[in-house]
């Protein structure tokens, strides 16, 4: 199953989820909107910075590496196809990243 996430839209975080697909969803979410080094106990956790100082080219692929990078490393049952970012012409500077994945059963 393809899915495609944008991880800017605004979403409260949820304690119960309806399906394992929301879970994923969230997971995803809640990886993609935290850096590593930010987390106490887990400093690995979480999408590598080290793009934000790179021309606007460079750090869109650097950043969608790094997305690629953390969904396979911390979510079982999902891996990136695709990364693309949205246009704004309000904010050229800031990458809103839209993100498809694939989601499978994990071994």
């Amino acid at each position: 199953m393809r899915l495609r996430i944008q991880p800017t839209e605004k979403s409260n975080l949820k304690l119960t989820l309806a399906s394992s697909l929301d879970q994923l969803v969230q997971q995803t979410k809640i990886l993609l909107s935290t850096s590593s080094n930010s987390v106490p106990g887990y400093r690995e956790f979480g999408i590598d910075m080290s793009y934000l100082h790179l021309p606007i080219n460079a750090a869109k692929t650097a950043f969608a590496g790094a997305i690629a990078d953390a969904v396979d490393q911390f979510i079982p049952g999902m891996s990136v196809v695709q990364v693309e970012f949205e246009d704004d012409a309000n904010s050229p500077e800031e990458l809103k990243p839209i993100i498809e994945v694939m989601m499978y059963e994990p071994k």
